[in-house]
């Protein structure tokens, strides 16, 4: 369970880096050049090998049998999904700039309906099939304690950060950063119950 993670902290903050790199030399108006692109390619090779260890560790069953077709697809869609979130957040700050996965700045109207065509009509979708298809008891138990605490997180966090702002103690509640905690919460609680 802590390899697990270890080892999606390091992807999350290797993924950061190459973002901040990349976010740096976009605002310098400096190409990628050879020096940029080997600093890209070794954090590509590092990020790459820490998603190896991650699915080598989450394709190991305690009792040495190899995984069922329901275990592979689960795994499988939320790598994919996760690809897919990665992809929206880079088309974010290539699109947007470097700060756009936490901005309130304005989208090409074209970009924002294409990113709302992946979260309101693809994500839909592969969620119903994922539940239906791909999840056992103990992962839907972990999926739904993980959603109550995200909504107990939601349900008691916005309306406080709203009463602290009101109140002049706090800055303007944040959508977006609402979001973030919430899903974090839930992916948290999911590994958890899940790996524990």
């Amino acid at each position: 369970m802590t390899i697990i993670v270890l080892c999606c902290l390091a992807i999350i903050f290797l993924l950061g880096v190459a973002g901040g790199f990349i976010a740096v030399q976009i605002e310098n108006n400096e190409g990628i050049g050879a020096q940029s692109a080997a600093i890209l390619a070794g954090l590509g090779l590092l990020s790459a090998g820490t998603i190896g260890v991650l699915a080598r560790m989450l394709n190991t069953n305690t009792d040495a049998e190899p995984p069922t077709a329901k275990e592979r697809l689960n795994r499988n869609m939320l790598i994919g999904c996760g690809l897919l979130g990665g992809l929206m957040g880079a088309a974010l700050q290539a699109f947007g700039g470097p700060d756009a996965i936490f901005s309130n700045d304005s989208l090409s109207p074209v970009f924002a309906v294409a990113l709302v065509l992946v979260t309101g009509g693809l994500l839909p979708v592969v969620s119903w099939y994922w539940h239906r298809h791909a999840t056992d008891e103990q992962e839907a138990e972990a999926y739904k304690l993980g959603a109550l605490g995200g909504i107990y997180v939601y349900m008691i966090g916005a309306p406080s950060w709203w009463f602290l702002w009101r109140g002049g103690l706090a800055p303007k509640p944040d959508g977006i950063a609402i979001y973030f905690i919430t899903v974090f919460t839930v992916g948290l609680v999911w590994l958890w119950r899940k790996y524990r």
